[in-house]
């Protein structure tokens, strides 16, 4: 970050604010916004920071283990769901309607969210669908 580069930390707290503003998940922006605020000797506002750091890294960690879950079991619609609320978390509100659809379409499906159901069958899609 050119502006804690250049020991002008006030400047990358408004850069970095208006980054976030525009993409909330932004791992790089929140990081370097807490080393800002820590030059600046704003520790609660680094603290609060940080916190949402962690808490985003921790979502994004899930998401990843959701999407390979998903993959293994492809009956499984509230690991959909889970991911679709995640991703709204984030305001990744495309991908969201995407898991929201998958979910409903693996209840739709004869034998969908059963766990009786055998893991690894393909899911078959409606024409149009």
């Amino acid at each position: 970050m050119l502006h804690l580069d250049a020991n002008e930390p006030q400047e990358a707290v408004k850069l970095l604010n208006r980054a976030l503003a525009l993409d909330p998940p932004d791992h790089a922006s929140r990081y370097h916004l807490v080393a800002a605020y820590r030059r600046l000797g704003q520790s609660s506002a680094a603290q609060r920071e940080q916190k949402l750091f962690e808490q985003t890294q921790k979502d994004f960690e899930e998401i990843s283990r959701l999407n390979k879950e998903a993959t293994k079991d492809l009956w499984d619609a509230s690991v959909r769901l889970r991911l679709a609320e995640l991703c709204e978390k984030h305001e990744m509100h495309q991908m969201a309607k995407m898991w929201r659809n998958a979910a409903a379409r693996c209840l739709a499906q004869p034998g969908g969210d059963n766990p009786g159901k055998p893991s690894g069958q393909v899911m078959q899609i409606p024409p149009g669908g």
